[in-house]
């Protein structure tokens, strides 16, 4: 033993070793074999299983009394401590009025109405009907000259119906019949007896004096041919209506004169008197008598 390791203090401990003869040797008296176990008894037969128990009515569950009061503590605390905590929050100050003075209302401000509307412009005038295009209209043909107002040769003299009343020829009873001739028409003299023309009778009964002449109603729109004598000359009476554009004009009988652009008035000099002749279409917007206002104008005579 080194001399660094100290010995263990106390007594030394006992260490049994074998002889050495017995090293090797077998022993003298033979192991004894163990005897064969008995062989086990057969099992018995096991037992069938019990069935299991048919299952009854369900058996209400006990809530435990315990559970109970602790829901019920814990409803309690909560509300409790909901009610406190709301005791904690500070309260709001009382609402205040506040007395709002309403605006004042402004006085009412006069506005003027919008203007009218401007009023529509009148329809546009147009001739009237000529269905056989002979330069009557059926209106004049019907009422007036009792022609065809579908023949444009009503008498079967080669001449077309207008073209005979214009040049004063009756339009029904062949070529050589006037209309000065006519039962539809008739002559008409003024107060003074110093001009005559022809007019269609049913016009004459429905005549006006006015003070410097005559106005015939011709139709129920307020249509009208109205007669002016004076004795201003034709270019004076023209001067007085500057609505109407005139231009050179002579009648059938020779006179000369003036006449409006469309052909509704007439201005003739006559040697002792001056006459006007004006078709007027009223509240009408259709021309139906312009042949037979030519016819009258060219019938003027001077007497």
């Amino acid at each position: 033993m080194p001399p660094s390791v100290g010995k263990p203090k106390g007594p030394e401990p006992v260490i049994h070793v074998m002889p050495g003869e017995y090293y090797g040797v077998p022993p003298k008296t033979p192991l004894k074999k163990d005897a064969p176990l008995p062989p086990l008894p057969p099992k018995p037969p096991q037992p069938k299983p019990a069935p299991p128990p048919k299952p009854g009515a369900p058996q209400k569950k006990k809530v435990p009394v315990l559970l109970i009061v602790g829901i019920a503590f814990l409803v309690v605390i909560g509300v409790g401590g909901f009610f406190f905590l709301q005791s904690l929050k500070p309260k709001s100050p009382p609402q205040v009025a506040i007395n709002v003075t309403p605006p004042t209302p402004l006085p009412p401000v006069n506005v003027a109405p919008p203007p009218p509307p401007p009023p529509l412009p009148p329809a546009p005038i147009r001739p009237g009907i000529d269905t056989d295009s002979d330069g009557l209209t059926d209106v004049e043909e019907t009422t007036i000259y009792n022609s065809n107002p579908r023949n444009p040769d009503t008498d079967g003299d080669s001449f077309i119906d207008g073209n005979e009343v214009f040049h004063l020829y009756d339009p029904t009873r062949g070529a050589n019949a006037t209309l000065a001739d006519s039962p539809a028409m008739q002559e008409f003299v003024n107060t003074d007896a110093t001009v005559s023309l022809l007019m269609p009778k049913a016009w004459l009964e429905r005549q006006t004096p006015h003070p410097s002449g005559f106005e015939f109603s011709i139709a129920p729109d307020g249509s009208s041919i109205s007669l002016d004598f004076t004795t201003q000359e034709a270019s004076e009476i023209a001067a007085s209506d500057p609505a109407s554009t005139f231009g050179p004009f002579t009648s059938k009988g020779g006179y000369e004169g003036l006449r409006s652009t469309d052909r509704r008035k007439v201005i003739l000099d006559l040697p002792v008197i001056g006459v006007s002749v004006s078709y007027d279409l009223g509240s009408g917007r259709t021309i139906e008598f312009l042949r037979t206002f030519e016819m009258i104008v060219n019938s003027v005579r001077a007497l």
